[in-house]
């Protein structure tokens, strides 16, 4: 649907000759329309398609065709007022009639434009677009408001021929989506997974995910992160006996294939359901929504999409996107008693979310941050109070 709003509808004299009209019947003309008429508005209903280029990319070019019809409250063109003639006399013309004023016409527009996700489940879209209203005149009685207005004497009429008008503009807003996953791409869901494995040995066998930063459990600060990107609560791939005593309201599954590291707790995470999975390790504290749901947003062409760090292997593997093809790919390499984390990326295709727009999230080294050993809870302190 697409109504627009008159933004001008002045009426002006472009040629007036003194000798010939003497008494500026032209221009009391134009004053009386100026004075007297209505912006008319015109409500369009349309059908269309639109082709979005990567859907899930930072920034997602589209464009957009539609057809339908148009009708307006009132003219765009029809010009009809009164002048003072010699005598003196009040003498009306019409300028221009267009008898099919309000009679809905067809209609067509183009647009290109560009879709930019700021947060889960919101995007900025800017837009340039032009509508085609055809046959926008019609009827009869045309004439140039520079006219004389009695040269042809009352009631004269001229044919008027139809023309086609366009109108376009720019658009920018916000737009909130609804969809599976949040980001309005189709239905693609998008599940969550927190990898709490490991024995603990740096603390003495205490879960490090249930110790506070900020007065908060990190686990309960991951779960608040992972839910506000994905929509839904996250699987816990944990395998402690009392794992489902950290948090009652997370289902809880063990690995698949136990003491494989940390590549096997993303198998485990990938073959717990169906579609893709965002993945992301109990012990970091500074994770936030809107990195998580830029990875989100990026995926949709990878098997693999981490950000890029400055990390070791370059990227964070324990906070990224995995798709089903990762299953049997890690599953040779669990085999081959192959547990790096990243030692199946050849085999699968791998997105990097540039670390130019990761650290526009937060700097690097804060978001990735990990509790490993008890001096780092106090390095964690010292960030959260930063």
């Amino acid at each position: 649907m697409f109504l627009g709003l008159s933004t001008d509808d002045h009426c002006s004299v472009t040629f007036e000759n003194v000798f010939t009209d003497p008494l500026s019947r032209n221009a009391a003309l134009c004053a009386d329309i100026d004075a007297h008429s209505v912006s008319p508005t015109t409500v369009g209903f349309y059908a269309g398609a639109t082709y979005r280029a990567f859907p899930r990319g930072f920034a997602s070019p589209y464009l957009r065709a539609e057809v339908g019809l148009a009708t307006r409250s009132g003219s765009t063109v029809e010009m009809e007022g009164a002048y003072l003639d010699a005598g003196p006399v009040v003498r009306r013309r019409a300028v221009i009639i267009d008898p099919a004023s309000k009679a809905p016409v067809p209609s067509a527009a183009f647009a290109f434009g560009v879709m930019i996700p700021v947060a889960a489940g919101h995007q900025a879209r800017l837009e340039l677009r032009d509508h085609l209203i055809i046959n926008a005149t019609g009827g009869r009685g045309r004439r140039r408001a520079g006219d004389r207005a009695d040269v042809d004497g009352p009631g004269a009429q001229h044919r008027a021929h139809g023309r086609h008008r366009h109108r376009t503009g720019a658009e920018a807003g916000a737009e909130v989506l609804k969809g599976d996953d949040g980001w309005g791409d189709g239905g693609r869901a998008m599940r969550g997974a927190i990898l709490a494995g490991g024995n603990a040995s740096r603390f003495g066998g205490r879960p490090k995910g249930l110790e506070r930063v900020g007065g908060e459990r990190i686990l309960d600060r991951v779960v608040a992160v992972v839910k506000a990107a994905t929509g839904t609560l996250p699987l816990l791939v944990a395998n402690a006996p009392d794992a489902a005593a950290w948090r009652p309201d997370l289902e809880v599954v063990p690995d698949v294939l136990p003491r494989h590291g940390s590549l096997g707790g993303i198998y485990t995470a990938v073959c717990a359901g169906s579609g893709p999975v965002l993945v992301v390790g109990w012990d970091m504290p500074f994770l936030n929504a809107d990195l998580l749901g830029a990875l989100i947003a990026g995926s949709v062409e990878f098997d693999v999409y981490a950000p890029e760090s400055g990390g070791p292997r370059g990227i964070e593997p324990l906070c990224a996107v995995y798709g089903p093809a990762c299953g049997p790919a890690i599953r040779e390499c669990l085999e081959r008693k192959e547990l790096a984390a990243v030692a199946f990326h050849d085999t699968v295709r791998v997105g990097v979310l540039p670390r130019v727009q990761v650290e526009k999230f937060g700097a690097g080294k804060t978001l990735f941050f990990n509790v490993n050993e008890p001096s780092d809870l106090d390095r964690a302190e010292a960030f959260w109070r930063a």
